[in-house]
C-alpha cells in the first residue's frame, strides 16, 4: 500500500487479509499494515469516556483471544503500542485511559475507517473463507 489515504473498503480487506491468513509474530514492520492493526485495535476498544486499565486490559484481551487471535501480541504490548502511537491517553499515573486520541499519521485514513466495526469485518471474512473452503472441498 501507498502512503496515500486508506479507504474503509482498503481497511477491510487489508485487516482480513493480515488477521485471517495464518498467526503474525508481533506487529508487522510494513508501516501501513502497522498503522492498520494498530487502529483496528483502538476500533475495538470502547470508544466513549474513560477507561480504567483494566477496562483497556479486558477489551484487548477480548480482542486479541476473539476476532484477533492471529494478532501474535499480548495485551499490554498492544496496550502500550496503542499509548505510543496516539491511539490511547494515558493520565499521568497510568491508571485512566481516553480513547479515540489522534494517532500520529491518522490522516492516513479516511474519515469513514471511524466508522467500521473491526469484529465485523474480520467475522465476515472468516465466513467467507470457510464457505469457499467448503464448496471447494464439495466441488463446487
Amino acid at each position: 500500500m501507498s502512503e496515500q489515504t486508506i479507504t474503509a473498503q482498503q481497511f477491510g480487506r487489508r485487516l482480513a487479509a493480515l488477521l485471517t491468513s495464518g498467526r503474525l509474530s508481533g506487529l508487522p514492520r510494513k508501516v501501513a499494515d502497522r498503522r492498520i492493526l494498530l487502529k483496528a485495535s483502538a476500533l475495538a476498544l470502547p470508544r466513549d469516556g474513560e477507561l480504567s486499565e483494566t477496562e483497556v486490559n479486558l477489551a484487548l484481551t477480548d480482542w486479541l483471544e476473539g476476532p484477533a487471535r492471529t494478532m501474535g501480541l499480548d495485551h499490554v504490548t498492544l496496550r502500550r503500542e496503542l499509548v505510543d502511537a496516539g491511539y490511547l491517553r494515558r493520565d499521568d499515573e497510568g491508571r485512566r485511559y481516553l480513547p479515540g486520541g489522534a494517532a500520529a499519521g491518522e490522516s492516513f485514513f479516511a474519515p469513514e475507517v471511524d466508522d467500521l466495526d473491526p469484529r465485523r469485518i474480520l467475522e465476515e471474512a472468516r465466513e467467507l473463507k470457510e464457505r469457499r473452503r467448503r464448496e471447494h472441498l464439495s466441488g463446487g
